[in-house]
């Protein structure tokens, strides 16, 4: 499909089922391809070949939304990284698979990589992406949307750690529904204790196993408004304590955040 004749709207999925209520990240679920179409995999060269860093979220056909942390050890160059566009099994790319380069990367001017705070990258690719059933672009929410009240239907997705202990990054991509908690409850002496900055916000499955762990990072948190609205990326994930044990929530950088950054 050549990008002229193909006009992409942002949180839309062509390709994709009904969500269901079951999914699960930790013990869970598949995505079936072209469920979310804005999803890439930032990767890096290993002695196996490529390998998974972090994801990010697709915003135009030359920009790619992640986090900031993804980039903090500046031990590789850029020409080293590659983009994967499109897939859903990173271990079997097929021919709807788009592959980029990185152009440059920009950090949100006011991270602060001790805390993690502001915790947001601009990836700029090397050449524009062509949009598709299988690609198409993330919608983000205007600045002034209350993420813990207005939305309520969310979901994570990302080529994750399928338990807290392993160590293999799951070559399909996964997904699972997850409930945004109150910020003053995660910054509770029981939880973050203070340590959650005024651009985050946490998520985590009510009952606990379900979050997201290091093969997750610079992923979207991605919600609804309504179930006729298209999917909005309220978040990006950044960190959190330990991996589906239900005790503690994960921490996400809030995509307003990246708005105000504009």
């Amino acid at each position: 499909v050549s990008q002229g004749h193909f006009h992409p709207t942002c949180g839309e999925r062509p390709l994709a089922p009904d969500l269901g209520k079951s999914m699960q990240i930790v013990g869970g679920i598949n995505a079936l391809p072209g469920t979310w179409p804005w999803l890439v995999s930032l990767q890096v060269p290993s002695a196996k070949g490529p390998q998974h860093l972090c994801a990010g979220s697709i915003l135009d056909a030359h920009w790619v939304l992640t986090a900031a942390h993804c980039f903090k050890s500046g031990k590789r160059s850029l020409q080293s990284h590659r983009i994967v566009i499109g897939a859903t099994d990173i271990s079997n790319l097929l021919d709807t698979v788009q592959l980029r380069s990185i152009y440059r990367i920009v950090p949100y001017q006011e991270y602060n990589p001790q805390s993690e705070a502001n915790d947001i990258a601009l990836v700029e690719l090397s050449s524009p992406v062509i949009f598709d059933n299988y690609v198409q672009p993330a919608c983000l929410p205007h600045s002034t949307v209350d993420s813990e009240t207005l939305f309520s239907d969310c979901y994570i997705s990302g080529w994750r750690m399928t338990t807290q202990r392993g160590r293999e990054t799951s070559v399909i991509l996964q997904e699972a529904r997850v409930k945004i908690l109150e910020t003053s409850k995660c910054n509770s002496s029981w939880w973050y204790n203070g340590a959650m900055s005024p651009y985050t916000l946490c998520a985590r499955y009510e009952d606990g196993g379900i979050d997201t762990c290091q093969g997750d990072s610079g992923g979207p948190l991605m919600c609804k408004t309504s179930p006729t609205s298209p999917f909005y990326v309220v978040g990006i994930t950044s960190w959190g304590k330990g991996c589906g044990e239900g005790t503690n929530p994960e921490n996400l950088t809030l995509s307003k955040a990246f708005q105000k950054a504009k």
